[in-house]
């Protein structure tokens, strides 16, 4: 169910625009779900939402709730 991001990391580098929802990216955005869809189904993955992965797998994350990123 979402938030979900579609960028054109060509046209726009910075991720500033996400297409998601725009009618000309209709067809890739369904595309892209029928893809991610299949191989969900595929691999037997429930795919639940972030948090559910930070408790499983004990993720520390900040006071924003956020996995903090280390290289």
């Amino acid at each position: 169910d979402g938030p979900w991001l579609l960028y054109d990391n060509h046209e726009d580098p910075y991720q500033l625009d996400n297409l998601v929802g725009q009618s000309r990216h209709g067809d890739l955005q369904a595309k892209l779900d029928a893809v991610l869809r299949r191989k969900l189904k595929d691999t037997r993955d429930r795919f639940f939402p972030g948090a559910a992965y930070v408790e499983k797998w004990g993720y520390p994350i900040d006071p924003t709730g956020t996995v903090p990123y280390t290289p």
